[in-house]
């Protein structure tokens, strides 16, 4: 089911990114991600990447910090907890665990 997810989160920032860009951009982004396919192929898989939430955009353009900052204030009641680590191993830093925020970020545009 994650892969679905993934899937559909890809196909909308596509969607959006043609819209602002011209079809031609759905052509672009189809070469990256088959050059990706050949520099990553399927069989590797490597953890997820733990990202301390205020370096977030020396990561990622979007969401703003300030925008995550204001998600994991409600986090129990957004459900923005299940991407978020706290303390312990992270030195007591709030770190998003990058997967699962693009899992939650799928879920949350749906409307589950």
């Amino acid at each position: 089911m994650e892969k679905e997810l993934l899937q559909s989160a890809l196909n909308d920032e596509i969607d959006s990114g043609a819209k602002a860009y011209g079809p031609e951009f759905k052509i672009r982004v189809a070469k990256i991600i088959s050059i990706y396919g050949l520099l990553h192929p399927e069989g590797e898989h490597k953890e997820s990447r733990r990202i301390p939430l205020s370096e977030w955009n020396n990561y990622h353009d979007y969401p703003s910090v300030g925008t995550m900052y204001q998600w994991n204030a409600k986090a129990s009641e957004n459900g923005f907890d299940m991407c978020v680590e706290r303390g312990g191993n992270n030195g007591g830093r709030t770190v998003i665990v990058e997967d699962k925020f693009w899992q939650w970020h799928a879920n949350r545009k749906k409307g589950a």
